[in-house]
């Protein structure tokens, strides 16, 4: 699915006072929509000549706050190198009406048969422990995340949560800014698709952690100049802020949120709506969390290492030049800056074998790098991120066969040896998901057979780990023939 872009508001905890993070500078990391309708907000107009009645506190902090964004966007131009070529509208939006947006764009990217096959093609992979509704739980997760917003579509910058403290406001102004000012130059709405294919889902993260990267870097830019008079890309501050960039890519939800539950003085500073989210993010499944929290972390460490080599013209490029895939993203020393490291692109063979007669897929996409390790997460490895380096292109593809779903999903690696790890701590996590399974035989292949007959078996072929789910043993071994005859390129 395209996706909405959201982010925990417990990372606001990353570099608070006292937080988990990396100093004394509150990070907020807020929501970046496609589009969404203006509601701004006002006092209830005097009648007959009436006093207006007095301003809430909430209302005054809202007023305080989008009074200083002209001031912050120009801060935010002046970090980033970008004249600002027009003012940005600011408004605030209750969360009755987010959602309202939400449901309608969730609806539109996801209509409910396609979420359903999604999802039933998600848990027979492995990548969801349990069904869910996907739509539904999308859109709480942004309900629930959302600290503020920019839409590209109307152009307009709007505040969602309010936190109690001014300079958390100030700072989710900076974020969404710096996607405004982006916006004037490189027009975020065509830069979520590719008009020559559809993007993977993959490809979509990659582009999200470009934006969401970026905009976190320049935040962080923005709340050392205000509140400590540093420029973090200054040369004399180049080790600090790497170092800074560096232990915020590894902060993860889980620890955040720990954070938070052990720092009271702290989540009376975020406000109600603030701890709400953090509290939320328990129920949201590592399958959404971990893409929709590492665009703002591992974001952030990417384009700053992207600026470090080539300046702010270098981070322009990757909107001009997009990404391919969160690969690169997640290094980018090796594999986006310079010569980039090409995914390889997989186009499984036209016919499926008898089983599955000629019907398409119900679902088919790409994995990632970023995503292939919550799969390990999800399955108790906690090795996972380790596991899946050296990934080198998927694809998965799930078919419903007389109501039950058969899915293969051919990975690619850069080498035997990477191919290898990935092997073994997939099989790792069978024990786990299928516990008292019998071990399945079958020639050239390992795995698992279910009490239904079917079995879950992984084969490795030098460089390729070939998986089938759900299949009858005949019928896999056919299916790991057809995964492994499928169509490779490879950009140059």
């Amino acid at each position: 699915m395209k996706p909405v872009s959201a982010a925990a508001a417990v990372l606001l905890l990353a570099t608070a006072p006292g937080g988990a993070g990396c100093g004394s500078s509150p990070v907020a990391a807020p929501i970046v929509a496609d589009r969404a309708p203006v509601a701004a907000a006002s006092a209830p107009p005097a009648s007959n000549g009436d006093a207006a009645p007095p301003i809430s506190p909430h209302d005054a902090r809202v007023a305080a706050a989008l009074e200083r964004v002209p001031t912050i966007a120009q801060t935010v131009a002046e970090i980033r190198h970008l004249p600002l070529k027009h003012p940005v509208p600011a408004d605030v939006q209750s969360q009755e009406a987010f959602r309202a947006f939400l449901d309608a764009e969730v609806k539109k990217e996801l209509p409910p048969e396609k979420s359903t096959q999604s999802v039933r093609a998600l848990v027979r992979l492995g990548l969801l422990t349990r069904p869910i509704d996907l739509g539904k739980t999308v859109e709480d997760a942004m309900i629930s995340q959302a600290g503020a917003y920019y839409d590209p579509e109307a152009k307009t910058f709007h505040l969602v949560l309010v936190p109690e403290d001014e300079s958390m406001l100030d700072v989710m102004s900076a974020h969404e800014l710096t996607h405004a000012l982006d916006d004037q130059y490189f027009d975020l709405g065509a830069y979520a698709e590719d008009p020559k294919h559809e993007l993977s889902n993959d490809a979509q993260q990659a582009r999200r952690f470009v934006g969401e990267g970026e905009a976190t870097l320049v935040m962080l830019a923005y709340q050392a100049r205000v509140a400590a008079h540093q420029d973090i890309f200054d040369a004399k501050n180049r080790r600090m802020a790497q170092v800074m960039v560096s232990t915020f890519a590894q902060l993860d939800s889980e620890q955040l949120a720990r954070s938070a539950a052990e720092n009271p003085a702290l989540l009376s500073q975020m406000g109600a709506g603030m701890r709400e989210s953090i509290e939320a993010m328990k129920s949201i499944p590592p399958f959404i969390l971990d893409p929709l929290f590492g665009a703002y972390t591992k974001g952030a460490a990417a384009v700053a290492a992207v600026r470090d080599a080539g300046g702010w013209e270098a981070v322009s490029r990757l909107y001009t030049d997009p990404p391919e895939s969160t690969e690169q993203l997640l290094h980018p020393a090796e594999k986006l800056i310079g010569k980039r490291e090409h995914p390889v692109e997989l186009r499984f063979p036209p016919a499926p074998p008898l089983l599955l007669g000629r019907q398409p897929p119900i679902d088919t996409d790409v994995v990632g790098e970023l995503t292939m390790a919550v799969y390990l997460k999800n399955w108790g490895d906690k090795a996972a991120a380790s596991e899946v380096v050296g990934w080198g292109g998927d694809r998965y593809a799930a078919f419903d066969v007389d109501g039950q779903v058969v899915a293969t999903w051919l990975t690619v690696w850069d080498t035997q040896a990477d191919a290898t790890r990935f092997a073994r701590a997939y099989e790792g996590t069978l024990p786990r998901r299928f516990p008292g399974a019998r071990p399945a035989t079958l020639p050239g292949a390992v795995g698992v057979r279910h009490a239904d007959g079917t079995v879950t078996v992984l084969a490795r072929s030098g460089k390729d780990v070939a998986i089938v789910e759900g299949a009858p043993p005949a019928s896999a071994a056919r299916l790991l023939d057809w995964a492994r005859a499928s169509r490779r390129t490879q950009a140059k």
